[in-house]
């Protein structure tokens, strides 16, 4: 499994990361979600997170697909 985790990169591990820690919030928890290039906060669902959380992996996976052509 380290041989594993030393092939992720850093922005891969950090999702990994938030994606099991946002999965075990309770439901009614309050999340807040940054917006890009600010520092404003908005209050948000905790499928809304995840959903953002979704979004982000993949356009890591389609930016390392990319570059490795």
């Amino acid at each position: 499994m380290d041989d594993y985790l030393e092939g992720l990169s850093t922005e891969e591990k950090e999702m990994r990361v938030l994606d099991y820690e946002l999965k075990s919030l309770k439901k009614d928890r309050q999340l807040y979600l940054q917006q890009p290039n600010s520092n404003i906060f908005f209050r948000c669902k905790k499928s809304d997170a995840l959903n953002h959380l979704e979004e982000a992996q993949e356009r890591i996976k389609a930016a390392q697909k990319s570059a490795a052509k």
